[in-house]
């Protein structure tokens, strides 16, 4: 039984565990960097602010849909880039992989400094309600098929490597279904409540 459950299960071995901290070294590091960047440029950061406080306004609670196909088509883009690397060679996947968590990581880590930066600390909460609960899904999807994808070896358990793919798919659509419907709710009760 433990040797049918280990072949269809995902698992941790001292590879992939290696792998998944290195990931999750590059997304810390991604976070801080993101954190330091609109310091380094507070002008691109106001105008960049000011264009999506203009728009957030404007596409409050009308737009779903559009919400939800933005969020699934970015989330999967990401995550289908690093599932296509595993068919490459693996230093080609590790820098692919490498290169999508720590572009998340900035992502993330810009967001979240812009604002703290201009809410101070209801910018704290905004990033709780805002970012946290689509990113519940997201990390452990992106952690997940970055370590498919850089121990992947060709011809090998490719029906499991396509199983990859279809939960990346089924969790994308997910995290866009929170982020359309369930966030943008959240953040208009929250810009109500606090008066932004």
């Amino acid at each position: 039984m433990s040797r049918i459950y280990r072949e269809h299960i995902w698992h941790f071995d001292k590879v992939s565990f290696k792998v998944f901290l290195l990931l999750a070294i590059l997304f810390l590091a991604g976070i801080i960097g993101g954190s330091f960047i609109g310091r380094a440029l507070p002008e691109v950061e106001m105008e960049l602010f000011s264009n999506a406080m203009s728009f957030s306004a404007e596409h409050s609670g009308e737009d779903v849909q559009r919400t939800m196909l933005t969020s699934f088509f970015s989330v999967f883009f990401t995550v289908f880039f690093m599932w296509i690397s595993g068919f490459f060679p693996k230093w080609m996947s590790l820098i692919v992989c490498a290169f999508g968590v720590l572009y998340k990581g900035t992502i993330t880590g810009y967001t979240i400094g812009m604002l703290v930066r201009s809410f101070s600390y209801k910018g704290i909460y905004i990033s709780l309600v805002g970012i946290l609960p689509q990113y519940v899904i997201l990390l452990p999807l992106i952690f997940f098929v970055g370590v498919e994808a850089i121990t992947y070896e060709k011809g090998y358990r490719i029906k499991k490597y396509l199983g990859v793919l279809g939960v990346a798919l089924l969790l994308s659509a997910l995290t866009a279904v929170i982020d359309g419907a369930a966030v943008s709710k959240l953040l208009g009760i929250v810009y109500n409540k606090m008066q932004i």
